[in-house]
């Protein structure tokens, strides 16, 4: 019941504000009813502080650092055009995304995808692929494109598109999340993509992360997924596709919410509400220093070629984009003081990285703790099945064995009795408050 007013309410805000086009300060009044009363709903979910940890690995210089290599200084250009040849600062660009995906994800996990669309050739998606411990779970895709532009500039020919802000601040957190991800162990497996050409559309959809769905996307439910090669080109299956976070300007919000500034977060699909709202709620949970509110639907971005073949999808957004005064102009660079908000950034750089956290499920219950698999439950080997006794605060919720087939389980008397059919590797997927992890156990038959 709570559930269903606190989303009703949500409707009735978002209709108020987008459909109807009621007065800002109106619209700013029901908003801050709606956050009043979300907060109430926020303030009881646990943030759990292992996650918390990770995403504060993430600092302002951090993530500051990528900036000079992304060619988003002053006389950058980076705007894809209709020859055969893109120019220095784009490929340069494309190289340094590439050399950090090898260097986080290693050699045999990352690939460039050439690509040509019409007339614009030279292209290619940077992708990179952190396996999972849990593949049958889906797979989380995380981008943000590379390709700027500067068509609202007042001299559309001048040789200048330095992307610092779109979108500079989405590859940076593109690259901080993979940086802090690359030592952990997750249930989901993620891929990574540094889109080209999303700043042309072609068929529906930004060209260059419709070009990788066309080409590694299988529709066909007889041919399963490559897991092993989805680092070296292998082919995914569309049912594996578990979600999609976007990243693409986020760096000059114009709203805020009781003094915060305002990230929007959009969905390509009114369908992936929930979802989007799961997504909103991580963030507020993990952020208390901006406020976030889910926008509604967007389709001008890379989450799009997701959303509307049936992927949830959501995209990361600075607030009123369209009223930034350097949004697709020459005066987008990282020597403008006024242009980027560095700390809001980064805040929002930290809370894709708890949502990713939250949903693949870190593999080691507290790293720090080495724990092991007696630390989660004490076991007793019986003939044919094991007997499980969960720890205080551990609740079991699935066992799996390594082929992703769930293994029957039955709870008695506060025991849990395990029944594999085989020896092998199990994995159990256990929550603590918010947290849900996996636990590996190898039990002999």
């Amino acid at each position: 019941m709570f559930k269903i007013f606190r989303d009703t309410l949500y409707s009735i805000v978002q209709m108020a504000s987008i459909k109807m086009n009621i007065d800002k300060k109106k619209c700013g009044f029901l908003i801050s009813i709606f956050f009043l009363f979300q907060s109430l709903f926020v303030f009881a979910q646990p943030v759990n502080p292992y996650v918390d940890s990770l995403i504060h690995l993430i600092t302002v210089d951090s993530y500051q650092s990528h900036f000079d290599s992304l060619k988003t200084s002053e006389w950058c250009y980076r705007k894809v055009t209709s020859t055969y040849v893109q120019s220095e600062d784009h490929d340069l660009c494309r190289d340094y995304l590439y050399h950090r995906f090898k260097e986080y994800l290693g050699e045999d996990n990352c690939y460039l995808h050439s690509f040509d669309v019409l007339l614009y050739r030279g292209l290619a998606n940077v992708i990179g692929f952190k396996p999972g411990k849990c593949p049958w779970k889906g797979i989380i895709v995380v981008g943000a494109h590379y390709d700027s532009n500067n068509n609202l500039d007042k001299i559309l020919n001048m040789n200048c598109a330095p992307g610092a802000n779109d979108n500079g601040t989405g590859l940076a957190a593109l690259l901080e999340i993979m940086r802090i991800l690359k030592d952990m162990e997750t249930g989901m497996p993620v891929v990574f993509a540094a889109w080209d050409l999303e700043e042309q559309y072609h068929y529906g959809y930004a060209s260059g992360s419709n070009a990788w769905f066309q080409q590694f996307i299988i529709r066909n439910r007889n041919r399963p997924t490559n897991w092993l090669s989805i680092g070296r080109e292998g082919k995914i299956n569309i049912s594996d596709l578990a979600m999609n976070v976007n990243f693409d300007m986020f760096g000059h919000p114009l709203d805020s919410v009781n003094g915060k500034p305002l990230l929007w977060v959009c969905n390509g699909n009114p369908g992936h509400m929930v979802f989007t709202n799961r997504y909103v709620e991580t963030l507020r949970r993990y952020l208390p220093e901006i406020a976030v509110i889910n926008y509604g639907q967007m389709i001008y971005s890379d989450h799009y070629t997701f959303a509307n073949r049936g992927i949830p999808s959501v995209e990361n957004l600075e607030s009123e984009y369209i009223s930034n005064p350097f949004y697709h102009t020459c005066s987008d660079h990282i020597e403008n003081p006024d242009n980027i908000s560095y700390e809001f950034a980064t805040h929002v750089a930290r809370g894709g990285l708890a949502f990713i956290l939250e949903q693949a499920g870190i593999f080691e219950t507290f790293r720090h703790e080495c724990t092991k698999p007696g630390d989660v439950f004490m076991l007793s080997e019986h003939p044919g099945f094991y007997v499980i006794k969960m720890k205080p605060g551990f609740e079991l919720l699935n066992v799996y064995s390594t082929n992703g087939n769930k293994v029957p389980w039955e709870k008695r008397n506060g025991y849990f009795s395990i029944f594999p059919n085989k020896s092998g590797l199990l994995f159990f997927e256990v929550k603590t408050g918010s947290h849900i992890t996996f636990v590996s156990l190898l039990v002999h038959n």
